[in-house]
């Protein structure tokens, strides 16, 4: 049908452009315009024609979302949560059951943040829970064919950054730091790197500077800073300048070491709690204060308040732990060439502490007391070495760890690839 009418038409068009032909040109132009008007008419009607069988369809529904949040300040803000929102019993009851079998009732009572996402005025689609620690968060959702609830845990992404701190001190190291905005625990790190070589409550002056490099993981979203650690370091004495970088070994073990390749950290802490006084000294001849009489007193009395945490001063094994006469509760802890270290009137011991247990320096291993002879709350601190009992406070120190070989290689390469990746300000090449 289509293909005859186009010939219809194509064999007027020849008939009308041959009749044109014996016409002025006058009269052509007038033709050839009617001819125009004509197909134009032809064409606007099979349009209309077209126009008039089609289906017009409503305009969908526009679709309306928001996301409502709500903060958690404990586990019974968290529970009341799904009221606020206006969900059926059925609803309700089911998000808090998925979310107790998703994350347990000890991550529940933690705070954080709920989002949920609402469609079209108020029906809910998704809800999120973000507990404030961690990089976990929990989403649940309803299945509409049999009405169940899933929770799944997913991860939000961590966010690392490098910052870096080159400044006088004023006053103190701790001021100055937090004067440049950085953060606690970084200051307390910085502290308990260079603690073996500086008394940072008496050493620093003014004059004195330090150059810091240090990287904070954030968790996206949450804002929250999940880990933070120092990768190079630099204290610049009067006399001295201190260096400090993060290397780990080729048996995965981890620390700061100079430029030379030694650790920062000696082999024994400078003292094994924090202690008020020395309420007696290691002496040869000591007058006793309970059994009225001169006798040895190989060890070092640190008086602390009762509870006070006693820490390893360094690596070891605990080869004696229990009550041992005078000493009441006595933790002995050998030590790598052939150091022994003695802690007696300890109240209790640190918890899965026995012998025959590895120790770390800096773990706690009991707390002050006041366990068999002793007149008040103290520790009383005794080391040894083959079999001979030292002055703790002039003993010459063991040194710390050093590296050799292809791991003394390997710290030299890093220096050198953090000079050229631009932190080489921490050398101050």
């Amino acid at each position: 049908m289509k293909e005859r009418i186009l010939f219809y038409l194509e064999t007027i068009f020849l008939k009308i452009t041959a009749y044109a032909k014996s016409l002025s040109i006058k009269k052509r132009i007038l033709l050839y315009g009617c001819v125009v008007a004509l197909y134009g008419a032809i064409i606007c009607l099979v349009l209309m024609h077209k126009i008039s069988k089609l289906e017009f369809l409503p305009e969908p529904k526009e679709v309306v979302f928001y996301i409502e949040k709500f903060t958690v300040d404990n586990a019974d803000i968290f529970y009341r949560i799904p009221e606020r929102i206006k969900l059926s019993e059925e609803d309700r009851s089911g998000i808090l059951k998925s979310v107790f079998a998703g994350m347990g009732p000890s991550r529940i009572m933690e705070r954080g943040f709920v989002e949920i996402l609402h469609f079209n005025g108020g029906d809910w689609k998704v809800f999120w829970y973000y507990p404030r620690k961690g990089a976990d968060y929990y989403k649940i959702k309803k299945n509409k064919n049999d009405n169940s609830f899933e929770c799944v845990k997913l991860m939000l992404p961590v966010e690392t950054e490098t910052k870096k701190v080159h400044r006088k001190i004023d006053d103190s190291i701790w001021g100055s730091m937090a004067d440049a905005q950085v953060p606690p625990g970084i200051i307390e790190k910085f502290s308990d790197i260079f603690s073996w070589q500086i008394d940072f409550l008496t050493d620093p002056i003014k004059s004195d500077e330090y150059k810091i490099i240090y990287e904070i993981e954030k968790v996206a979203k949450k804002n929250e800073q999940i880990s933070s650690r120092i990768i190079a370091a630099q204290y610049k004495a009067a006399r001295k300048t201190y260096n400090a970088f993060y290397f780990t070994n080729r048996d995965g073990m981890s620390g700061y070491f100079d430029t030379e390749g030694k650790s920062l950290r000696n082999a024994f802490l400078k003292a094994p709690l924090q202690f008020t006084r020395i309420s007696s000294h290691f002496s040869t001849a000591r007058w006793h204060p309970i059994f009225k009489l001169v006798r040895p007193h190989l060890g070092i009395d640190y008086a602390a308040p009762e509870g006070t945490p006693v820490l390893a001063i360094g690596d070891g094994m605990a080869v004696f732990v229990g009550k041992s006469g005078g000493f009441g509760n006595l933790v002995r802890i050998k030590h790598p060439s052939g150091y022994e270290t003695w802690s007696g009137h300890l109240s209790r011991f640190a918890k899965d502490l026995r012998k025959g247990v590895w120790v770390k320096q800096g773990q706690v291993i009991g707390y002050v007391g006041m366990t068999g002879d002793a007149t008040g709350p103290h520790l009383d601190f005794r080391i040894k070495k083959d079999d001979k009992f030292l002055n703790f406070l002039n003993m010459e120190q063991p040194p710390g760890s050093e590296l050799y070989g292809e791991d003394k290689k390997d710290l030299e390469e890093m220096i050198r690839g953090t000079r050229i990746n631009g932190l080489s300000f921490v050398l101050g090449f």
